[in-house]
C-alpha cells in the first residue's frame, strides 16, 4: 500500500488475486480517478466507463478473438529476437544509440511474415528482394519492348518519308517530261506540209 497524495492506493501483484478483484461481480470495483489533463487529451478505453467503455470495448472485441490471440507466439518469437539484438549491440560497447524506426519497421514485416506467411522477414527478405529485381526486369523487358515499337514506328515513318520523297522526285522527273511529250504530240498531230500539196 501506497499513498498518492492523500489518496491510499493498494498495489496488487498476484495474478489470482488480480482475477479475484476483477472478476467479483458482488462488489464494484471502479477506476481511480483521472487527471482532468489525461480526460482532455485521451478518449480512449482506459479512460472510458458505462456506455462509452462498452462502446469501445465492442469496437475492439474482433481484436481478442482465439484466432487472433494463436498470433502472439509469433509477436513474442519475433520481439525475442529484436531484444536478443539490441542485448548484443549493448554488449560489444558500454552504451549503444539505436535508432528504433528501422528497428520497428523490421519487427513489423517479421510479425506480418511469421503471422501470415510462417516464415521470417529474413527469410523472406531474399524472396522480396528476388521478386523486386523480377519487377524491374519486367518494367526494363516492357520498355524495351515499347522502345522497340516506338523504333519500329519511326522506322516506318522514316522508311514511308524516304518513299515519299522518291515519289516526289519521280513525279518532279515525269513533269519535267511533260513539255517534250507535249511537244512531240503537237508535232505529230500536225498535218504535214508535204502531204497537203
Amino acid at each position: 500500500m501506497f499513498w498518492a497524495g492523500m489518496t491510499p492506493r493498494l498495489v496488487v501483484m498476484d495474478p489470482e488475486l488480480m482475477k479475484e478483484i476483477l472478476s467479483n461481480k458482488l462488489g464494484h470495483f471502479g477506476k481511480p480517478p483521472l487527471n482532468p489533463l489525461i480526460l482532455i487529451l485521451s478518449k480512449g478505453l482506459a479512460c472510458q466507463e458505462g456506455e462509452g467503455w462498452a462502446r469501445h470495448r465492442r469496437i475492439i472485441n474482433p481484436a481478442f478473438h482465439l484466432e487472433k490471440l494463436l498470433m502472439i507466439p509469433a509477436f513474442s518469437i519475433s520481439c525475442s529476437k529484436m531484444i536478443e539484438q539490441w542485448k548484443k549491440m549493448v554488449n560489444h560497447q558500454e552504451s549503444c544509440e539505436v535508432d528504433v524506426w528501422p528497428e520497428l519497421q523490421k519487427l513489423t514485416l517479421d510479425i506480418i511474415s511469421r503471422a501470415a506467411f510462417g516464415s521470417n522477414y529474413e527469410e523472406g527478405k531474399r524472396l522480396f528482394e528476388l521478386q523486386k529485381e523480377l519487377i524491374l526486369f519486367g518494367f526494363g523487358s516492357y520498355a524495351d519492348l515499347v522502345h522497340s515499337r516506338f523504333q519500329i514506328c519511326s522506322d516506318k515513318k522514316e522508311s514511308k518519308k524516304e518513299i515519299e520523297q522518291r515519289d516526289h522526285i519521280k513525279l518532279k522527273e515525269s513533269l519535267s517530261y511533260v513539255p517534250i511529250l507535249f511537244f512531240k504530240m503537237h508535232v505529230l498531230k500536225k498535218p504535214s506540209r508535204r502531204s497537203a500539196s
